[in-house]
């Protein structure tokens, strides 16, 4: 198994690999420039540590504290950090979804609501993410409680995030929420086959 190509800063390296918020402290200690730098991906600490679905809730405080504007940065393909956790299933996964979101938490000066209304190059939101990878109701209600209408939102291809979830065995839940939110109709408004409910 080949491994992947590292990073060009340790600190990006540790954000990939989850390493602990002292650890990635210590690191921000030595090298200050490097939480707002991207690599060649034109990812950041953060982007990496969502990415990957492998760092804690106070691993992520510790990167947005350190850089806030983090949470609205761009990666390659329009993607956001949002976007990034979203697509992974992972026991923080919704913590690490409501502290990039929630500007307003105690000592989070980082996260950005708006990013849950905001498309990838793809025109996904990070519903679309959340539903195609299974990563949970808990996030789908965090992420509509930021943007209800991202429920019925369409993607390049013309998808909502209920033709995700309902792809995905994973994502049963997070398909009644979905079509709860927005009713069978709406969601399903490009299926050619009309409702016997």
């Amino acid at each position: 198994m080949a491994a992947e190509p590292l990073p060009e800063m340790p600190l990006h390296t540790a954000a990939a690999r989850g390493a602990s918020a002292s650890e990635l402290t210590a690191l921000m200690c030595e090298y200050p420039e490097a939480v707002s730098q991207e690599d060649t991906n034109g990812m950041l600490p953060l982007h990496h540590a969502c990415a990957h679905g492998r760092a804690s809730p106070a691993a992520t405080l510790a990167l947005l504290r350190a850089y806030p504007g983090a949470a609205q940065a761009r990666a390659v393909g329009g993607l956001l950090c949002l976007h990034l956790a979203c697509d992974k299933r992972g026991e923080h996964t919704a913590e690490i979804v409501t502290l990039l979101l929630d500007a307003g938490s105690e000592g989070n000066a980082g996260g950005w609501p708006g990013a849950a209304s905001s498309p990838d190059r793809r025109g996904r939101l990070p519903l679309h993410a959340a539903a195609a990878s299974g990563a949970g109701v808990s996030v789908a209600r965090a992420l509509l409680a930021a943007d209800r209408k991202a429920a019925s939102a369409t993607d390049a291809a013309g998808a909502t995030p209920a033709h995700y979830a309902a792809a995905t065995a994973e994502s049963a839940e997070t398909l009644v929420l979905l079509l709860d939110v927005h009713g069978q109709a709406r969601a399903l408004a490009t299926n050619s086959h009309p409702s016997k409910c």
